[in-house]
């Protein structure tokens, strides 16, 4: 992306009131990532200054002396502001064994043929399927579907995300859900004379409840059931996971006899339950456009490539314990993904069609 000086100042007045779309926040990062050191693990206020200041020679900006607090314009502002998120990013970024980042510069070099071989992101697709068997594509062009509630032809319907698929589906009692690849809600066409409002979920499945203090919402996932009136959670209970995980964003919920309070999250395996501190951001990434990884091994992020871009990935047992940790737009084509991860040096992806092999570099 080419600027010329007004654009870019104002896009740092953007930034600087947080008015900035998420490609700009990316873009301005990738500006002070150009001048990050190899080891950002403790970056210290006058090594960022240092950063910023070779941004400055870099970039034709207005100048940025520091002036008396009353006085400061909304572009010193923005420059603090700057300065401050960059630390937190750094600290962010500092990985056990790789760091792979998202930033808008295409011209950052990769494997050519990760690049030539691409492979394009899920999209908005999923299908309803009634009780009759008989199936319903959703539309393609729209992010979302609302079910009438119709009580003349009560009937179980199930929404399905496929495999490189996402979708949201408003139940008939007005609740929201968000599906993720590979994933699924089953419910009554209407809860009209029922007691309980009760849904079954696969895969990964983002719920916001229409509250009605008459009649519990039950959503029934992989081993576990969780009970809520109105609140706001996750839930994953991908099949090929070792755990179920729900995490709450607003409200409380029952988690089988456990219950969890906002930004905690529940982690079911081998039929025990362990309630944690969960990282919010980091789970509900795939709903706002992002992966976000943090010290993941390096197994499980393919599970979550696989699913999202409908690939199978073949990944040599030396390397999938591997830890990294990052942010990328889940909008990119995988070759991106993986020319990012492969800049920590120690790995190499090939793609032949929808397969992938990754093998220690």
């Amino acid at each position: 992306m080419v600027m010329d000086k007004k654009e870019i100042e104002q896009l740092l007045l953007r930034y600087a009131g947080g008015t900035c779309s998420k490609e700009e926040i990316a873009l301005v990062e990738d500006w002070y990532m150009q001048f990050r050191p190899n080891d950002r693990n403790d970056l210290q206020e006058e090594q960022i200054e240092q950063y910023l200041s070779a941004m400055r020679k870099e970039l034709p900006l207005i100048d940025i002396a520091p002036l008396p607090q009353k006085q400061a314009p909304l572009w010193h502002v923005g420059w603090s502001r700057l300065r401050n998120g960059l630390a937190a990013a750094a600290a962010i970024a500092a990985v056990t064994l790789g760091t792979w980042l998202y930033y808008t510069n295409e011209s950052a070099s990769g494997n050519q043929g990760v690049v030539n071989n691409d492979i394009a992101p899920g999209h908005n697709t999923a299908t309803l399927t009634l009780a009759n068997g008989h199936i319903i594509n959703l539309d393609t062009n729209k992010t979302s579907v609302v079910v009438i509630d119709s009580v003349k032809t009560l009937t179980m319907l199930t929404a399905s995300a496929p495999r490189g698929g996402t979708y949201q589906v408003v139940l008939p009692d007005g609740t929201k859900a968000w599906l993720n690849a590979a994933s699924s809600i089953k419910f009554p066409s209407s809860f009209a004379g029922m007691n309980q409002r009760r849904v079954e979920i696969t895969g990964e499945v983002y719920l916001e409840v229409h509250k009605d203090k008459t009649r519990p919402f039950i959503a029934e996932s992989k081993g576990q059931q969780v009970e809520v009136l109105g609140t706001h959670f996750n839930i994953n209970a991908y099949g090929d996971e070792g755990a179920t995980k729900t995490t709450l964003l607003e409200g409380s919920v029952k988690v089988n006899n456990a219950i969890l309070k906002p930004g905690q999250q529940s982690i079911l395996s081998n039929n025990q339950i362990k309630i944690t501190k969960a990282n919010t951001a980091e789970e509900l990434a795939w709903k706002e456009g992002y992966f976000r990884f943090n010290e993941e091994k390096l197994s499980g992020i393919m599970k979550t490539l696989e699913r999202w871009y409908d690939v199978t990935i073949i990944l040599d047992d030396k390397i999938g314990n591997k830890q990294f940790s990052g942010k990328i737009a889940r909008t990119r084509n995988i070759s991106r993904v993986l020319s990012m991860m492969e800049e920590t040096n120690s790995i190499r992806f090939t793609i032949e069609g929808r397969r992938i092999l990754a093998v220690e570099k």
